[in-house]
């Protein structure tokens, strides 16, 4: 096709045991990203794990140049940096291990949906539950809300939280 560049085959990057080798995309500059251990700034003052930052660059050994919210920078090796996003996202899975039991105390409506909603199931059809969940307040204190939604606690049972339900009907 004109105008397009052979970029090989992409496969090539997979290494002998299925692994991608070091050929992984670079972090875009802007990228928000999180410390995962402690480390030092480029004055050597230390910098606790957790520390947010942005990428603002490459730096000569191929680490990142990271400047802190608080305005440090510091180098920093892609296995020393977690994305923001998903070091929160692992953040809330943490605190909720068991979402079911957030829904079973503090669900404030659950209705029957589907076939039996409607008086037309079989023997085997199953029973379908949608319902509503109020997170406790002080579960949105933190950079990881509570999850939006929760499957479960019980097979074709699923719930929003309340929140979540008023954002997406506005």
């Amino acid at each position: 096709m004109p105008g397009r560049t052979n970029r090989g085959n992409p496969l090539d990057a997979i290494g002998q045991h299925g692994l991608m080798a070091s050929t992984a995309p670079r972090l875009p500059v802007g990228t928000q990203v999180v410390l995962r251990d402690l480390a030092a700034d480029h004055s050597g003052r230390p910098v606790q794990r957790g520390a947010i930052g942005r990428v603002v660059g490459d730096q000569p050994d191929g680490s990142y140049a990271v400047k802190l919210s608080d305005g440090r920078t510091l180098g920093a090796a892609r296995d020393q940096l977690s994305l923001r996003r998903a070091y929160q996202q692992d953040l809330a899975v943490g605190l909720y291990s068991d979402p079911h039991q957030l829904v079973n105390d503090h669900t404030i409506y659950a209705v029957v949906v589907g076939s039996r909603a409607f008086g037309l199931s079989t023997d085997a059809s199953d029973t379908d539950v949608r319902g509503v969940y109020v997170a406790p307040t002080a579960d949105f204190w933190s950079l990881a809300k509570p999850p939006m939604h929760v499957e479960g606690p019980e097979d074709e049972w699923f719930s929003w939280e309340v929140e979540s339900g008023f954002v997406s009907w506005r």
